[in-house]
């Protein structure tokens, strides 16, 4: 019962008490009204909570980040007389104010409504429960109704809008793949000037004497068309964002873990489109693989998967899995937040094993070390920086070396 019930009812015994002194029985007879009115109040609006239903159903359980969820709810009574109002409260996990709405059944026994609200952020939400308060046309009473009932919707990340000569680099497609070399004995089939990301046991020392360049063979057959996108899973090198990062299209990006998130969808996409065998993988001993891709309908795993990576692990970065972990012609793009330079060694012994190797690093609040970035450039390893946003990458090293990323 609402405040001012309990001041009528209050009211209602004063007249009361005052009719039995007085003698005066249109008091009493007020008294009465007033309290048969607040006690058919209060069984109204109790039975009106017990009588409603509700359902309520989102649009879909898994949707792009950026994008509107819309969610569908019907208010249905059981009982003769509705209340006249329903405030009805939406609560979600999704970064916005739970929503609330006033509805009447008074004309119709069934009412439904739609509310919908952008996903700004990655992640696993829940819809609901939702908040039902009723009252009666005086506001003498009210009641609450709480359904428990929750559907969980999945907000994945999507694919950045990067230069064209910076996702060549990372996902090149098949007919203009780099031919890797399996042994140095094997004769070439070519010699061709080298290309950034070329494994250093491909060079042709006597050829690059003699043109004073580096150059690099070509075999006659391809090495397998796979590619592994690994995540540095160390939590000690994942980076809060706060305030957060907005992007162009409103999404947030609280961490690091969001960038790298975005970073791998959009290799990921890239490379799909060049019909890659894909795997995505985070470190780990051994590395733990969270989603295979060969065909556009498996993606669907990998979305999931990146809407629910968050860095956990204990060690730093470390890629020292048996070959079959990784695939000995695999291209691998590694992302990391990484800060310091130590985590660069594992990167240049698999680069000097002939690893055909990409570096993604998510700069939150500085640019990698420059220790880091020299050695790197040491070992012919592309560099790509991605900033708090994911928006703008850049490769990073030698303007000589890495003049041109875009293969003829």
């Amino acid at each position: 019962m609402t405040i001012r019930g309990w001041m009528l009812l209050a009211s209602a015994m004063a007249a009361f008490v005052a009719a039995q002194v007085t003698g005066i029985g249109l008091l009493g007879n007020v008294a009465y009204l007033i309290i048969a009115l607040v006690v058919v109040s209060l069984v109204w609006i109790h039975a009106a909570a017990r009588g409603l239903g509700v359902a309520h159903q989102p649009s879909q359980e898994c949707v792009g980040q950026g994008d509107t969820l819309k969610v569908a709810a019907v208010l249905q009574t059981r009982i003769p007389l509705p209340p006249p109002w329903i405030e009805v409260t939406h609560h979600t996990t999704l970064p916005d104010r739970p929503v609330t709405r006033l509805v009447s059944l008074l004309l119709e026994r069934t009412n439904g409504h739609a509310w919908a609200v952008m996903c700004r952020r990655r992640g696993e939400f829940r819809l609901g429960p939702t908040t039902i308060v009723v009252g009666d046309p005086f506001g003498l009473a009210r009641a609450q109704r709480d359904d428990p009932t929750t559907h969980h919707v999945l907000v994945v990340p999507v694919a950045a809008r990067w230069p064209e000569d910076l996702l060549n680099l990372l996902a090149p497609s098949l007919h203009t793949q780099h031919l890797r070399w399996r042994d140095a004995s094997v004769p070439s089939a070519s010699v061709r000037e080298y290309r950034v990301g070329d494994p250093l046991r491909n060079i042709h020392w006597r050829s690059s004497a003699r043109h004073e360049q580096l150059m690099s063979r070509e075999l006659e057959t391809p090495h397998d068309a796979d590619l592994v996108i690994m995540l540095d899973n160390h939590r000690d090198a994942r980076v809060i964002i706060d305030p957060p990062a907005y992007r162009a299209d409103g999404t947030e990006m609280v961490s690091s873990d969001d960038v790298m998130a975005l970073a791998a969808m959009t290799v990921l996409v890239a490379a799909l489109a060049q019909q890659r065998d894909i795997r995505l993988m985070h470190t780990g001993a051994p590395p733990v693989t969270l989603a295979s891709v060969r065909q556009p309908e498996h993606i669907e795993h990998a979305e999931q998967a990146l809407a629910r990576y968050e860095s956990t692990g204990a060690q730093p970065l470390s890629l020292a899995p048996p070959p079959r972990a990784l695939g000995r012609n695999s291209l691998l793009v590694v992302i990391t937040a990484a800060q310091g330079a130590d985590w660069v060694q594992p990167l240049c012994r698999l680069a000097r094993s002939g690893q055909s190797l990409r570096v993604l690093h998510v700069a939150v609040h500085a640019p990698p070390d420059a220790a880091a970035q020299d050695l790197l450039e040491a070992y012919r390893v592309p560099l790509i920086i991605v900033d708090r946003t994911g928006d703008a990458p850049h490769l990073a090293g030698d303007p000589v070396a890495y003049s041109s990323v875009t293969p003829p």
